[in-house]
């Protein structure tokens, strides 16, 4: 077996990779360890009980670059990005959702009260506020604008059914009333104009959507969903034919957005530069988040695991949204700069809470969603610190530009101990500094993996 041991300032660097050659940047240095290229390996990327986790340090399959450090031994000084954690509480009940967030940080979701319903609320200023409903037990919001108009749903006095609504931070308009034939009604979306997209289901039991404009609703006349709208009218959803299949509509004209090989797409979020995201079913069977721009379907892949979901997306081109890692476990991420992130990366060490699930982002970067927020339930919200000066390690790998690799972590190498992802990316350059998010704090071991 080919290693080689470099000692800096007393810390220790192991290598070990059968591939051509690794490259590591060390605080102004740089060494390159060539290495005998081994057999192939089967692919890593299928179901998390193929994964290799709790191999001892030198049995490491062919394919895995493995590097190990002290703290204090490979550090670059770099501007930190950190975030403060907003739980969004509850209304007495036990749990809660944050599902949208406007450009002043206002977010909306809904919370469950001490009486076992649930109820639209509203984040704004650290203070949560009840919407009420439409007469009956629950409600729910899914989108609000720069303006606070707030999109949702909610039952009248007496029925179960859903009815879509439309929020002023003052009155609940039922927007059901407008459609003829409506059984149950839910709004998604509304961009800065107020108009508002959404879905109706038909007498037939057709889901029909729909958008609301000038006192009225109209039927955009296909059996369908419409989840967003952006600040110029275009719409995204999925039309319900042989699976489901992901369109925008563009003054007037549907576009289909393709798939990922399966049957199955939908436009979950569209910015005001009309990149689209939301989820497709791939050949593989698993569903995959994806990112649709200028008429191109790209792959966002997962964080280790075998399945992932886009939310949404800001001006920027920043993603949100979840995924499974190598454990099969759900993972809150955001997308930038080519990189999948685990959110969790980004809380303080030590953090007993758990994001499950981003739902959207604005453009100063604030971010919501829900997960185990300090062992609760709860919806949260996100909010990007100023930037400052923190020790962060780096790696650099060369590789071939275009493939796919993820990089993984332990924060102490023990026979029980489980390899955690920090990020997946397509390699944009060779060689390519990849930088752990979280300032440097303790011990911490890094592997990079060569995705099939």
């Amino acid at each position: 077996m080919n290693r080689k041991i470099l000692s800096f300032y007393g810390g220790v660097l192991l290598l070990e990779n059968r591939a051509a050659k690794s490259v590591l940047t060390w605080a102004g240095y740089e060494a390159v360890v060539a290495l005998d290229r081994g057999p192939k390996i089967d692919p890593l990327r299928q179901k998390e009980k193929n994964m290799i986790d709790n191999r001892p340090l030198f049995s490491l399959p062919r394919a895995f670059t493995l590097l190990a450090a002290f703290a204090a031994s490979w550090v670059t000084t770099l501007c930190a990005q950190t975030y403060s954690v907003t739980d969004l509480g509850t209304l007495g009940g036990n749990s809660s959702v944050t599902r949208a967030i406007n450009s002043s940080g206002a977010a909306v979701g809904y919370s469950y009260n001490a009486e076992g319903n649930y109820h639209a609320v509203v984040l704004s200023n650290s203070v949560l506020h009840d919407l009420g409903t439409l007469g009956g037990l629950n409600s729910s919001a899914n989108d609000i604008n720069a303006s606070g108009l707030i999109v949702g749903s909610a039952n009248a006095a007496g029925s179960t059914a859903e009815r879509a609504f439309l929020h002023n931070q003052t009155t609940m308009t039922d927007l059901s009333g407008l459609i003829a034939g409506s059984t149950n009604s839910i709004a998604n979306g509304v961009n800065a104009a107020g108009a508002v997209v959404g879905v109706y289901w038909a007498a037939n039991g057709q889901q029909r959507p729909f958008v609301y404009t000038n006192g009225a609703v109209n039927d955009l006349g296909f059996d369908g969903v419409a989840n967003c709208i952006n600040d110029s009218g275009q719409i995204g959803g999925f039309e319900r034919s042989v699976g489901n299949l992901g369109f925008i509509i563009s003054n007037g004209q549907r576009q289909s957005v393709g798939t990922l090989g399966g049957n199955d797409t939908a436009v979950i979020r569209i910015n005001n530069n009309g990149v689209a995201v939301g989820n497709s079913l791939t050949a593989q069977g698993n569903y995959h988040a994806f990112k649709y721009q200028g008429g191109t379907l790209n792959d966002l892949g997962t964080l280790g695991g075998d399945s992932s979901a886009a939310y949404g997306i800001n001006d920027l081109g920043q993603i949100v949204g979840q995924a499974k890692d190598p454990q099969g476990v759900w993972k809150a991420y955001v997308y930038r700069n080519g990189l999948m992130l685990d959110l969790n990366n980004f809380l303080p060490v030590g953090s007993e809470s758990l994001l499950s699930i981003a739902y959207g982002i604005n453009d100063a970067g604030q971010i919501v969603g829900a997960g185990q927020i300090n062992g609760q339930p709860h919806g949260f919200l996100l909010t990007p610190n100023s930037l400052g000066i923190a020790l962060y390690a780096g790696l650099t790998i060369t590789g071939q530009v275009g493939s796919n690799y993820r990089i993984d972590y332990l924060d102490a190498i023990t026979p029980t101990n489980t390899w955690q992802v920090l990020a997946t990316f397509v390699l944009p350059s060779s060689p390519y500094l990849y930088v752990d998010p979280r300032p440097v704090a303790a011990n911490r071991f890094y592997r990079s993996v060569l995705l099939p």
